[in-house]
């Protein structure tokens, strides 16, 4: 309770503590002494870390590179084909599918609620 209540001044001494040593410092010292522990990385910093390699966790498809599944099936592997979709590819579709006329489906467009997907190579969505 008592930490709870303290939480801002704890946090504030906590971080000009660890503001001196750099994280892998930290992250030796803590697990020297059995506190289970690692770094936060960034999305740049975790696609760099050497496993993402190793496990093939990048796939590039069409010249887009993107995360694939992490997972491998022995009997049945994983494969690429298609990268993920561009943002609002299947718009129409989807609220075609709701129910929405394509009146409505155009105005959304129109007052830029909506996007769809370049349908020509260079174009953004």
């Amino acid at each position: 309770r008592l930490r709870v209540l303290n939480r801002d001044a704890l946090a504030a001494r906590l971080e000009a503590i660890l503001a001196t040593e750099d994280t892998e410092t930290w992250v030796q010292r803590l697990k020297a002494r059995g506190v289970p522990s690692g770094p936060i990385n960034t999305i740049a910093e975790a696609l760099a870390d050497p496993q993402v390699e190793a496990r093939g966790l990048l796939a590039e498809v069409e010249g887009r590179r993107f995360v694939r599944a992490p997972i491998g099936l022995s009997a049945t592997p994983v494969a690429v084909r298609s990268g993920p979709p561009p943002l609002g590819r299947d718009s129409r579709a989807v609220l075609e599918a709701a129910g929405l006329a394509a009146d409505e489906i155009e105005q959304l467009l129109a007052e830029g609620v909506i996007g769809e997907a370049a349908q020509r190579a260079g174009e953004r969505a």
